[in-house]
């Protein structure tokens, strides 16, 4: 589209502006990997369902009512066979695809709107907290926003230029970003819509080529449906439903109205930053601001492009598939979109500035607050490197024990494998040690062996280790005692306990 701005001086701002932000982005998703937090609940529930599966396994439902595309699951056995299990293996796929991700968002967001809305939108896709923090996670949530550039791009640029070069790759594109991506496909799916809509005027070859990505988006969803995601929606819909309640509409027409209002001024346009009971509602101003200035610009294929995905994943939601928008992180394939447009809003309030002078303070003042969010974000990282403290202290504990245990000496849990928290089972088994879970008392568990470790998590059953120290004729000694605020505080503290037994 034609730029407001034609001095020279302004684009060399604007230059200097995307570089900073491309610069402070990379910088903040290489320290948040560099600062390797420990691993929380849900990354741990997800990566035990990979240690010790094969990629035949990974096909199966996951435990812990964990869903994540199996490309995603895949790419994690290659990386831990690859290059081992550690604390920066399990994140080196989620960051590969955030750095790639924002450099694409980068490039995709120059073809449609003005390089001063590009400048604003590449700034908060570099500082945006949310998008940051899944780009260096155990979770799939990058995928899904990588996988919606990796569509978007070549779409728009087929639109834009109708090369059919760009619409081959799209074809190629669609069913790899299918593997590692669930929500991707109703990004997919606006795509189909724009290019059914752009081929009433195609030539030939674009009506076939058009038609040819439905017919492969179509058997690429019923593929990985029917190869992973039916088992995984069987196994965790109940559970799902339940937990994903507030992010379906309700029947009700009152109720439906106040649902729609929260879920479009939470989290879902948490960008920069924002959060439930209206603190995104900034963002929301710029979102719509933007999409009204950029309607007559744009055409109809491109709107339909960027505006079909929120239908269709609202159409999910009301048929209890997929959550809509109640958390950013089932919202990244909107993402793309909700931040283009908000960019474009706050371009076009800095372009209502009366003159050159009142525009560069307009500019300077808007991506210097979005430099600060992203600097105070990453010193709070860098101050607080950890989701919470109790899972940096559970993986200090875990690995201070096996770094103290000698090679001979067994590890043993008295709780089932099932009954021990997900981080604590993490760390017990990262490094695939052999650790036996519901051990019993008997004079046999320890036959042959001079000393043990004996984890226990939970003080009710502290009497097993006991007991196991009596029939063992082993001295039980005391190395740790620890209670830990894991998971919601409205659970119990954790116990953690670890007894070194000696002859």
């Amino acid at each position: 589209m034609t730029d407001p701005v034609v001095s020279v001086e302004d684009r060399r701002i604007l230059k200097r502006w995307i570089i900073v932000f491309v610069a402070f982005g990379l910088i903040w998703r290489l320290a948040r990997f560099g600062l390797v937090m420990p691993i929380w609940g849900d990354e741990a529930m997800l990566g035990l369902n990979i240690i010790g599966r094969s990629y035949r396994d990974l096909l199966k439902p996951l435990n812990d009512a964990q869903v994540a595309p199996v490309g995603f699951l895949w790419l994690l056995r290659f990386t831990f066979d690859s290059l081992g299990i550690s604390d920066y293996t399990t994140r080196l796929p989620a960051i590969i695809a955030g750095i790639t991700a924002l450099l694409l968002f980068w490039q995709w967001s120059g073809l449609l709107v003005s390089r001063q809305a590009a400048m604003l939108a590449t700034g908060v896709v570099a500082v945006s907290g949310y998008i940051v923090r899944h780009g260096v996670e155990l979770k799939p949530y990058s995928m899904d926003f990588l996988a919606t550039l990796l569509l978007l791009l070549p779409t728009t640029k087929y639109l834009l230029s109708q090369r059919l070069v760009w619409l081959i790759a799209l074809i190629f594109a669609v069913p790899i970003c299918m593997v590692i991506s669930y929500p991707v496909v109703f990004t997919a799916g606006g795509i189909a819509v724009a290019l059914l809509f752009n081929a009433r005027r195609a030539k030939l070859t674009g009506r076939i080529l058009s038609l040819l990505y439905c017919i492969i988006l179509g058997i690429s969803f019923l593929a990985i449906f029917k190869l992973s995601g039916q088992g995984q929606y069987q196994r965790t819909s109940q559970a799902m439903l339940e937990y994903w309640k507030d992010a379906f509409p309700p029947a009700n027409p009152l109720k439906f109205i106040t649902w729609f209002i929260q879920i479009h001024t939470g989290n879902m346009f948490a960008y920069p930053v924002g959060g439930k009971n209206g603190a995104s509602l900034v963002t929301v101003i710029f979102f719509a601001i933007g999409m009204c200035v950029m309607w007559r610009h744009w055409k109809a294929s491109i709107r339909l492009m960027l505006l079909i995905p929120f239908l269709l994943t609202f159409i999910a939601a009301v048929l209890r598939r997929y959550p809509y928008g109640e958390s950013a992180r089932v919202a990244q394939h909107l993402a793309p979109a909700i931040i283009l447009m908000m960019g474009a809003g706050i371009a076009a309030w800095i372009d209502r500035a009366p003159n050159p002078r009142e525009w560069r303070i307009r500019l300077h003042f808007c991506a210097g607050a979005l430099l600060g969010i992203g600097i105070m974000c990453l010193a709070g990282d860098i101050l607080w490197p950890y989701k919470t403290k109790p899972d940096l202290q559970t993986r200090t504990s875990i690995r201070a024990m096996f770094s103290a245990a000698k090679p001979d000496e067994p590890f043993l849990v008295v709780q089932k494998e099932t009954d021990v928290p997900p981080n604590f089972r993490w760390y017990l088994q990262e490094q695939y040690q052999h650790v036996a879970y519901d051990v019993q008392p008997s004079t046999e568990s320890l036959a042959g062996h001079n000393g043990a470790w004996v984890i226990n998590c939970n003080s009710a059953r502290a009497h097993l280790v006991e007991d196991l120290a009596v029939q063992t004729g082993m001295k039980a000694n005391q190395w740790l005692l620890q209670k830990l605020q894991i998971g919601p505080r409205q659970q119990p503290p954790a116990h953690l306990e670890i007894i070194h037994l000696t002859r």
